[in-house]
């Protein structure tokens, strides 16, 4: 009898209404087969944990001694954690990174080059230190001050002149140098939503892929800028060893010192 009423009453609607309703009862049959129908996935039985938020998980309960929290649980589940693998984390950019990293080592911090910029890494940090006794009664930021050795010292090893090179705009480019790489720690330290959900990556929120381009455009700039001026001076090939060797002085020069072997220096005068 019900049925009869439901047929009765669904061919007295008009067009519009009978559209609607199928449209509606088309979309319940589809839904619920394909529940009924859908594979049965077994899930896996996971380790105790603890409940986290729909799509954030336990990232908001995370307190900023991530490790600690990591112990505390451990103590309470147990050392056990599921993890899930990354698509990739790190990859070189080139097929010749493994040359470039042998250049590095064998050129810049070997031994030999250690020893010959002694004199320039020593000359830079006794200005630091003539810096911070100048500025006797103010306070000094010892971190940007031990940077700002570090990478003077690094800067005159590698570019020559006291590190000091000039852009096309009369500006210091170690300066400008010194400048992105601040810009670079504070993008590194930066929140980014986008860690949290991958998907909104490609929006740029908070605007961090965009100054991060920007900031490394900069330096690709200094680095060729320096590059150049290297060519400049000793033409197309860049030899390391004669760079190096002209421009920093060696630790312990070899001074011809003359020893007689008569005892009568009177004797060389005859």
């Amino acid at each position: 009898m019900s049925i009869s009423a439901f047929l009765c009453s669904f061919w007295s609607l008009d067009s519009d209404e009978k559209q609607i309703s199928t449209a509606m009862f088309l979309v319940f049959v589809v839904t619920f087969a394909l529940f009924w129908f859908r594979p049965k996935v077994r899930r896996p039985s996971l380790p105790p944990g603890p409940r986290g938020l729909p799509l954030v998980g336990y990232l908001p309960f995370l307190l900023r001694n991530v490790h600690r929290t990591f112990a505390d649980l451990a103590e309470i589940y147990g050392p056990v954690f599921k993890l899930r693998r990354l698509r990739h984390c790190l990859h070189p950019g080139r097929h010749d990174w493994k040359k470039l990293r042998k250049i590095f080592v064998r050129k810049m911090l070997s031994r030999s080059f250690l020893d010959a910029s002694y004199s320039v890494r020593r000359q830079e940090v006794r200005k630091v230190i003539k810096g911070v006794f100048e500025s006797a009664g103010t306070p000094i930021d010892i971190g940007k001050v031990g940077f700002l050795a570090t990478m003077k010292s690094v800067l005159a090893m590698t570019w020559g002149d006291s590190g000091r090179l000039i852009g096309e705009d009369g500006i210091d480019l170690d300066v400008k140098f010194r400048a992105v790489m601040d810009e670079l720690a504070v993008l590194l330290g930066t929140p980014n939503l986008s860690d949290i959900f991958p998907i909104l990556g490609r929006f740029d929120l908070q605007g961090i892929a965009s100054r991060t381009n920007k900031a490394m455009r900069v330096c690709d700039e200094i680095l060729n800028t320096a590059i150049e001026e290297q060519r400049k001076m000793g033409g197309n090939v860049l030899d390391f060893d004669e760079k190096f060797g002209v421009v920093n002085k060696k630790l312990n020069p070899l001074v011809a010192i003359p020893t007689p072997r008569l005892s009568n220096l009177n004797l060389y005068s005859v």
